[in-house]
């Protein structure tokens, strides 16, 4: 997909990250955008006029338990995910903004993490085993790292702050391609202690 951006546009996506969701409608304005939407599924990005809007979910096929009602405000230029978490019968929206103005020297790539998991405690990176990010909170997303391209060992681990002695921390590791010149986001979801990365190129990756 090609995107073309100029100074009155502005894209959205919507990602599920709610764990215990069936698939979900998304409406805005009375309008459904999209439907069926699955669990760690990204919609495709869509042109949105800037302006207000009041998003509505509901699970696909069902609009008698409406599972979010919130209003936002799309800018002029804003490309963001529209993440949708929480765990079901309520649901909570907020908004992973990306800069298509985001550069990437030569040889390297970039990376975030965001922190979806309702249910995790804050979360430490380890790359490589060396720890590089520490104590993400749920629904927050760190700045860029930028690093050479290439496979990486991501280990994700619920940080030791605010837990008991006798909880076990919930920890996974996965193989992470960063090819070069690309801009990624790395999401965290799921209940702990079922949690997964899911990784996510940038929209800089199409324009």
């Amino acid at each position: 997909m090609k995107i073309r951006l100029n100074e009155s546009s502005s894209y959205i996506r919507f990602l599920n990250a709610t764990p215990n969701s069936n698939q979900i409608e998304i409406y805005m304005n009375d309008n459904m955008v999209f439907k069926d939407v699955d669990y760690k599924e990204f919609t495709s990005y869509i042109p949105t006029i800037p302006g207000n809007y009041i998003v509505r979910v509901y699970e696909s096929e069902n609009k008698e338990d409406i599972l979010l009602e919130q209003d936002i405000t799309i800018a002029k230029g804003n490309i963001a995910t529209l993440v949708l978490s929480g765990m079901t019968p309520k649901l909570i929206m907020f908004a992973v903004f990306e800069d298509p103005n985001e550069f990437v020297g030569e040889g390297n790539s970039k990376f975030r993490i965001a922190n979806l998991s309702p249910t995790s405690l804050p979360v430490d990176l380890i790359v490589n085993n060396v720890k590089m990010i520490d104590e993400i909170p749920f629904g927050k997303r760190t700045n860029y790292a930028e690093v050479p391209s290439g496979l990486y060992d991501f280990v994700i681990k619920e940080s030791e702050i605010d837990m008991d002695l006798n909880e076990t921390k919930t920890q996974i590791s996965n193989k992470v391609e960063i090819k070069n010149g690309k801009i990624y986001t790395i999401y965290v979801v799921g209940d702990s202690p079922s949690l997964e990365m899911v990784q996510s190129l940038d929209v800089t990756t199409f324009i």
